[in-house]
């Protein structure tokens, strides 16, 4: 740090305290849903200590944009390998990463604090970032105790700006009107915060009325189709909820031997209730782990899951890496037969839905699935897969004899009602259905054919087939879709599909079928370089992780040196701290021919040997006395005569010295010349 001891006392205190308080209210909007008072306390105690280093005047010597590079990356590494524990109760896009932008943007804060800008005015950059920084800590949906402290830390932030705004005005000290001032923005400041309250209230109460009202307002202002996004709590809506609110967040990476795409099964459900909801009345069984024979051509001595009875020899080998922990299930495809999971106990139901008991879901799974699919039990008369309720609309029963009337086969059927689906319905996320009439009776009748969403296609079709006597079962999960250079895939929340499976009598097994149309499946898509580079780094510090857990030290730190991810930072690096020196060096390089800098330092020897001269004919510069007014003194004084070219020759250094404009080459050169003749007669004498 720098010392400006001429500026302790010239401080804006008042300011500054409301730049801290302003701070401390963003740490603790930050740490209250996140419960990480580690970070957010060791930023407030950073920014409490610039009450106390500023009164000494001590400032950051280096540039705030290297500074903030470096906490920028400092925070990117926490986020790799320590992110904030958000609880389950709050859900938004990516509100770890948001979280560890909001400590960066407060650590941006208290780095403009701390710039010597802050000595004569504290810059109003500080309430701009805080605004940033409560857009990272609030978009959060808490419980109702936790809404309430968010809340007043809201409003206290409100506050805070009103008192930095306040305290950063250059108020005179004859006016008189400055506490009537104070006391009108501080009841103002109240008054506000009561409609504050109940407005926040209403709005969560009638969210969902607030957004159908203003879509429906901007579709008759402007006359064009919107879609209508609706946020529900059905189980209709949940593979549509991640696609809305989290598309971008990753939750698998997967490499697979085998075909694409890949339809992962998360939940199967098969009872039909209307109003498109699904349910399924569980009958699980635990599963015991084995050990394959050696002749299955599976992994020797690996303990293994058994999805399903199968006696192949040969297999697809799909490998799956979870990202989020948001989800729980296990993921598994259609025909998988053994799973690889380091867990000590999992269960599945008649459906293939696995679940884990007393296992938090593993970082990493693997399957295995036959090349050919064997052969498949069709279902009993009574079961759920083939019960539509009675309730149902008989227009709906008469549609799908329409839609097969003379197809043959199940193939056939399934075939006619996917293309019914794709030639007659646009996709679109949101739909809402008249009060009081069934979704499914709304989608699949209604003219003109109303948009809809993967879940209600999927819903459609397994009505619509088990109208004809086709057994079906309603499915989600994900189809990864983006495609990386080392061959995996990642599936993101926008991934998250909705599709049917149905059971084909005359292949004698399950099969997928697809009914959304085709803008709304999974796009197949090619990473770009960001994601590329993030996924890149994502499993490089996994690597890491796992190195330090199961190795040494000294091990660890061998093993990371030695990967190709770590070699390519180092060279990256040397090349910018070769560039960054290489620079520095041309600059000190430069500087030391330009015609002026080269005459700094004659400046102050000929200054230091004009005084010496003087001071052995009796006259010394006094350490508060300046040049001019040393040249006064010496003319002033009885034995000054004599010394007049040499304080006359003080006032022309000054002149140069101090002036930019007046070092020019001449100009120095004039004085050096005169330097030199005052030496050669103060010799004479």
């Amino acid at each position: 740090m720098n010392e400006l001891p001429l500026l302790t006392m010239t401080y804006p205190r008042r300011a500054l305290r409301a730049a801290i308080f302003l701070v401390a209210v963003e740490c603790l909007m930050l740490a209250w849903p996140s419960h990480s008072w580690l970070v957010t306390g060791g930023l407030f105690l950073w920014a409490a200590s610039r009450w106390w280093t500023i009164r000494q005047g001590w400032c950051l010597s280096m540039p705030l944009s290297m500074n903030a590079v470096f906490l920028a990356a400092l925070f990117a590494v926490k986020f790799s390998f320590a992110p904030a524990n958000i609880p389950d109760v709050a859900e938004f896009a990516n509100t770890k990463l948001a979280h560890e932008i909001g400590c960066w943007l407060v650590a941006m804060q208290i780095l403009i604090l701390h710039e010597a800008s802050s000595l004569k005015r504290i810059p109003v950059a500080i309430t701009t970032l805080g605004c940033l920084v409560v857009l990272c800590a609030g978009d959060v949906r808490l419980h109702h105790v936790s809404r309430a402290t968010m809340l007043v830390l809201m409003m206290l932030f409100v506050g805070g700006l009103g008192w930095f705004a306040h305290a950063g005005r250059d108020w005179m000290k004859i006016d008189q009107r400055r506490r009537l001032r104070r006391g009108i923005l501080i009841a103002t400041l109240m008054l506000a915060s009561v409609p504050t309250v109940y407005a926040a209230q209403a709005w969560h109460h009638h969210e969902r009325d607030l957004e159908f009202l203003l879509l429906k307002l901007m579709k008759a202002f402007d006359d064009k189709p919107h879609p209508l996004r609706q946020r529900t709590h059905s189980a209709l809506t949940h593979v549509s909820n991640g696609k809305i609110f989290e598309p971008e967040k990753p939750v698998l990476r997967v490499t697979s031997t085998g075909t694409e795409p890949l339809y992962l099964r998360g939940v199967i459900l098969d009872a039909y209730r209307m109003n498109a909801v699904w349910a399924t009345q569980e009958m699980t069984q635990d599963l015991d782990s084995h050990v394959a024979p050696p002749d299955r051509g599976l992994p020797a001595g690996v303990s293994l899951f058994p999805l399903a009875s199968s006696d192949a020899r040969q297999w697809s080998v799909v490998t799956i890496n979870t990202l989020s922990k948001e989800d729980s299930i296990p993921l598994a495809l259609l025909d998988s037969t053994e799973m690889e999971i380091p867990v000590s106990q999992m269960r599945i139901d008649s459906l293939g839905n696995l679940r884990l008991l007393d296992s938090a879901l593993p970082d990493r799974l693997t399957i295995y699935t036959p090349p050919e699919p064997g052969l498949d039990e069709p279902p009993p008369l009574e079961a759920r897969v083939r019960r539509l309720p009675d309730r149902l609309d008989p227009r709906i029963l008469s549609l799908a004899q329409t839609l097969c009337a003379g197809k043959s086969t199940d193939s056939e059927k399934i075939r006619s009602v996917e293309l019914f689906f794709r030639e007659n319905y646009l996709y679109q996320i949101g739909l809402e259905p008249p009060a009081g009439v069934d979704r499914m009776t709304h989608f699949l009748l209604h003219q003109p054919r109303p948009a809809a969403h993967c879940e209600y296609f999927a819903s459609g079709a397994a009505i619509l087939l088990r109208a004809v006597g086709i057994p079906t079962r309603y499915v989600t999960g994900y189809v990864p879709s983006e495609r990386h250079s080392d061959g995996s895939w990642i599936a993101r929340r926008k991934d998250a599909h909705a599709w049917v499976e149905a059971y084909d009598s005359n292949l004698s097994r399950w099969v997928t079928v697809e009914a959304t149309p085709s803008e709304g499946l999974p796009e197949r898509r090619t990473a770009t370089w960001m994601n590329e580079l993030s996924e890149s780094w994502r499993v490089w510090s996994r690597e890491i992780r796992e190195w330090f857990a199961t190795h040494s030290l000294w091990e660890a730190i061998s093993l990371v040196l030695q990967s190709y991810t770590a070699r390519s930072v180092l060279i990256v690096m040397l090349v910018v701290a070769w560039w960054g020196l290489s620079r520095r060096y041309r600059r000190q390089r430069a500087s030391l021919h330009h015609p002026v800098s080269t005459r700094a330092f004659p400046f102050q020897q000929w200054l230091k040997d004009v005084e010496s001269r003087l001071a052995l004919r009796g006259f010394e510069r006094l350490p508060h006395e300046t040049l001019l007014h040393f040249r006064d003194r010496i003319l002033a004084s009885p034995d000054g005569a004599p010394l007049r070219p040499a304080a006359e020759w003080y006032a022309e250094y000054s002149a140069i010295r101090y002036n930019e404009t007046e070092q020019t080459a001449e100009r120095v050169a004039e004085l050096e010349q005169s330097w030199q003749s005052l030496a050669a007669s103060t010799k004479r004498h």
